[in-house]
């Protein structure tokens, strides 16, 4: 009977590691994917037409596509972690072991985090935060100055 116990315990363990290795393996798969496409997925796209219809021409430098991909397989990287986290916290017990309750604003947070990153929108979100932070300083300090 403890034999049986040991073993199952042991078995469950190792689907768990396996499904966490999965998990883990698809989400740096999908970054890796984000980061070599990002540049064809975000930038590109949209300095394309607005190059051709002024007939300029597309200069974009290595360090510019390096800089593209390691900030989006980061912030991808990040999102699939929360969702990672995420999961951990609320559905590895199960699905109807969940207490509604137990949610809180961390999950909600890390719920969003989450689903910038993987969708790609993260970077763009951290830039606005800091666009956003640098224009009330600038304002704040313009009227305090003046």
């Amino acid at each position: 009977m403890v034999g049986s116990f040991i073993f199952n315990f042991f078995a469950r363990q190792s689907l768990i590691m396996t499904i966490d290795l999965l998990f883990l393996t698809f989400a740096f798969l999908l970054s890796l994917f984000y980061g070599l496409s990002s540049y064809r997925v975000f930038t590109y796209p949209h300095t394309d037409k607005v190059y051709k219809e002024n007939n300029l021409k597309i200069d974009v430098t290595k360090r510019a596509r390096f800089h593209e991909f390691w900030t989006h397989l980061i912030c991808s990287m990040i999102g699939w972690v929360c969702l990672y986290i995420l999961y951990n916290d609320l559905f590895r017990q199960g699905l109807n072991s969940i207490d509604i309750r137990s949610i809180t604003a961390n999950h909600f947070l890390l719920l969003l985090v989450g689903l910038l990153g993987v969708i790609g929108f993260l970077p763009l979100t951290l830039w606005g935060i800091a666009n956003t932070i640098q224009f009330l300083a600038k304002e704040v300090t313009g009227r305090i100055f003046k």
